[in-house]
């Protein structure tokens, strides 16, 4: 462990341990920082470290050791005079902060990071519960709720450092993989009023975005599921009903904008009779910038057939889509699209600057797992709702561990619903054999090689 005058060696003794846990090192300028208490150090750690008990408790309910007196520290006390004002030792542990076993369990604070990608929302440690509806704000508020995290595909497309790409992001996934749930994800981080989200998310591991250079986004949600009950089905849908369909539709998800974001809009917001502000022109009168998310956008093909396919894309194209791809970059920051495989017809892919300001992901291996749970999220995720890290939910499910080893380790992803159904009944006492009456739950494999967006400007009918 190489250290300098200025690293102070902190080991954390959880009360369940005869141990201490492997030291760490934490850079203190005692000199500099000469009024530093202790308790506000443990404040740092807490936040930097992210430590937690197994029991629930942190690092707000501890005892403070100095090894060197044996003698206990009081948190109020400035650091500089524990330490004599003098430089840390080299070469041993200055501080041992050990969890106080007579206080009773506590819950857990925030959303704590277990195994991989699974995180825990804050609770006591025997509160268990797996999130059956795809509203990240619900579920992460639910104490003792254990869930995959995707916030650091978040900080992998749209951190600047990491990718300055502004084409819009397009994948296609089946029902039950958690499209909705992702987009959820990106209105709830992309807020005007992110502090009232924080709490939301788990520490980040990639560097999410920060900082008052996002500030000013708010996020749009167009859910096309919402239009097909407006719609004509088949091919009988004349011109003039789908125009009105569609017409009505953005109206809708803009006055639905609009409720979303009253604590924001305040004043600036339209009665509902103005409407030309609920049209996608109006919205450009809004002193922010927005972050577009089209969720299940091929829905509205699945019903309609022959011309009317026709007609549902040039409207939607008019009044939505194509406006949106317009000002990508301007008035619109970025995107989000997903929607359903529909064999070869990908709806859009005709207009040159659909596929100019989008990017299909679909296949790309290192982003799979984007929508949809990888191996090792199954794996954890089973170790986690037991509690039993010998337990192997792959096993128990009959997947194949080729699945993920066989040449590309991310060439598959699991439909989050079935696996989260399976574990729900397994929280509920269900044996692992009751939960797989229709038989054992396969992967969707997908290959490079698939077509994409861009590859596929002949199969769109308008």
């Amino acid at each position: 462990m190489s250290t300098s005058v200025n690293d102070l060696i902190i080991a954390i003794q959880h009360h369940d341990s005869g141990f201490v846990r492997t030291p760490r090192l934490l850079h203190v300028d005692v000199e500099s920082n000469n009024g530093l208490r202790v308790d506000e150090l443990v404040e740092h750690l807490e936040a930097e470290w992210h430590a937690f008990c197994d029991c629930g408790r942190t690092l707000s309910h501890i005892d403070f050791t100095d090894p060197k007196r044996a003698a206990h520290i009081q948190p109020e006390v400035p650091l500089y005079s524990v330490f004599s004002g003098g430089s840390f030792s080299w070469s041993s542990i200055n501080m041992v902060i050990g969890l106080d076993p007579a206080s009773p369990p506590l819950p857990i604070k925030g959303i704590r990071r277990l195994e991989g990608n699974i995180c825990r929302v804050s609770g006591l440690k025997q509160t268990k519960s797996i999130p059956l509806q795809p509203q990240y704000p619900l579920f992460t508020s639910q104490p003792g709720t254990l869930f995959v995290d995707k916030s650091d595909f978040i900080s992998v497309l749209y951190n600047l450092k990491h990718n300055e790409d502004f084409r819009v992001p397009i994948i296609l996934r089946d029902s039950g993989y958690g499209k909705t749930a992702f987009v959820s994800l990106l209105t709830s981080w992309f807020c005007d009023n992110r502090a009232r989200y924080s709490a939301l998310f788990p520490r980040p591991r990639k560097g999410l975005m920060l900082g008052r250079t996002y500030n000013d986004i708010l996020t749009l949600v167009v859910g096309l599921e919402r239009l097909v009950d407006l719609l004509p089905r088949g091919q009988g849908g004349t011109y003039e009903e789908i125009s009105i369909a569609c017409t009505t539709f953005v109206k809708d998800v803009i006055a639905s904008f609009y409720e979303a974001n009253t604590n924001v809009l305040r004043s600036r917001r339209p009665p509902a009779d103005d409407t030309w502000r609920h049209t996608y022109s109006g919205l450009k009168t809004l002193d922010h910038r927005l972050f577009v998310a089209f969720d299940n956008y091929t829905t509205p093909f699945e019903h309609v057939s022959g011309t009317a396919t026709f007609y549902l894309e040039f409207e939607l194209w008019a009044l939505i889509v194509g406006p949106v791809l317009e000002d990508l970059g301007f008035f619109v920051w970025r995107g989000f699209i997903t929607g359903r495989p529909l064999g070869n017809f990908i709806p859009l892919t005709n207009r040159a600057m659909f596929r100019e300001k989008t990017i299909d992901l679909t296949h790309r291996p290192d982003l799979l797992d984007i929508i949809g749970f990888s191996l090792d999220d199954v794996r954890h995720l089973g170790h986690a709702v037991t509690g039993d890290p010998d337990f192997d939910l792959t096993v128990a499910l009959s997947i194949s561990r080729d699945h993920g080893t066989s040449g590309h380790p991310h060439s598959v992803v699991y439909c989050a619903r079935q696996i989260v159904d399976v574990l729900s009944r397994l929280l509920d006492g269900s044996a692992i054999e009751d939960t797989l009456s229709d038989g054992d739950i396969m992967p969707t494999s997908f290959s490079s090689s698939g077509p994409t967006a861009s590859q596929l400007p002949d199969l769109s009918t308008a």
